[in-house]
């Protein structure tokens, strides 16, 4: 089974959170735990904090702000 922090460390590789690996570590979250996890998922934090990471939610939430206000702006 795969670990929070083997994903952490993968994505932190990668430049890229998908949601598949969002989702992948919120359910490991739910049902176990180590200090490791946590200080990799601190790490994590900070890197999409400071860009280093991208995260594939934050880009489908631009992409439908940017379509609501295309839609918006066709209207007036």
């Amino acid at each position: 089974m795969v670990s929070i922090y083997q994903l952490v460390k993968e994505t932190l590789e990668s430049g890229w959170l998908s949601l598949e690996t969002e989702n992948k570590i919120s359910q490991l979250f739910e049902s176990s735990v180590t200090t490791e996890d946590i200080e990799a998922l601190i790490t994590l934090q900070d890197a999409v904090a400071f860009g280093y990471v991208q995260r594939e939610a934050h880009k489908i939430t631009q992409e439908r702000q940017v379509k609501e206000l295309v839609a918006v702006g066709s209207r007036i």
